[in-house]
């Protein structure tokens, strides 16, 4: 999961509508809810 979290600070420097967009690329990827994928971006 370490990838997964360095990931998404590097998604944490994009736009909002960005970071929406691959957190639902990654959601559909990772069979995740993006509310799940969410709770990384906080």
């Amino acid at each position: 999961m370490d990838e997964f979290v360095s990931f998404v600070k590097m998604l944490n420097k994009l736009s909002t509508q960005e970071c929406v967009d691959f957190t639902m690329i990654i959601s559909m990827d990772k069979g995740l809810l993006p509310a799940e994928v969410s709770e990384y971006l906080i």
